[in-house]
């Protein structure tokens, strides 16, 4: 059961993924160079990443079930578990270059109220993400603290009020396209018909 959070998280990390390339698919030539530094971002949190969730679904656990004193250090040194672990400063950093990421990206997101909304909210998502990086650089254990534990409820509900401003956002957008989109002329059209429609174009 303490794996768990662990598989939801490459739920969570494989949306982060998504998030990101389906904003570079739609940037711009004047917005590519932020997006492709934040696509670069999101390429190193997610080898980051998946490197601490492989360790703490799958070898941690091994090496747990078939324990020997020999793999204490290892353990110790790879295991959430413990707040001063290697992994814990993966994690930090990890979402800390996520971080970096979505604020890169933000500057896309600029149409309407609500693709406004979800651009300040990926800015304080970076804001958060690098302040807990750095705060773990100089106190490592930092997160098991009160201020800790706050930190991260308030980062977990920051994201799921941008998954939710997201998953609207890719919606109004995908309507408005839609809605754009020049009709295609049936092949059962009559000449009269697809005379008219293409004096309409033409105005």
């Amino acid at each position: 059961m303490q794996t768990l959070p662990f598989y939801a998280g490459f739920v969570l990390l494989a949306g982060c993924i998504m998030v990101i390339a389906a904003l570079f698919a739609v940037s711009n030539d004047a917005q590519r160079p932020r997006a492709s530094a934040a696509l670069v971002a999101t390429a190193a949190f997610t080898g980051l990443i998946a490197f601490n969730y492989v360790c703490q679904t799958t070898f941690v656990p091994a090496l747990a079930r078939a324990y020997d004193p020999a793999y204490a250090p290892v353990i110790s040194t790879l295991s959430l578990q413990n707040p001063k672990s290697l992994a814990w400063a993966i994690e930090m950093w990890g979402y800390g270059l996520f971080g970096i990421a979505t604020w890169l990206m933000a500057s896309l997101l600029g149409r309407t109220p609500l693709e406004r909304a979800a651009g300040r909210l990926m800015i304080a998502n970076g804001v958060m993400s690098l302040a807990g990086g750095f705060i773990t650089a100089f106190r490592l254990d930092w997160v098991m603290t009160t201020g800790g534990m706050v930190n991260y409820g308030v980062w977990n509900v920051l994201m799921l009020a941008l998954a939710a401003l997201l998953v609207m956002t890719f919606r109004a957008r995908m309507a408005s396209q839609s809605h754009d989109r020049t009709p295609t002329i049936s092949a059962y059209t009559s000449p009269i018909d697809h005379a008219r429609h293409e004096i309409r174009a033409n105005r």
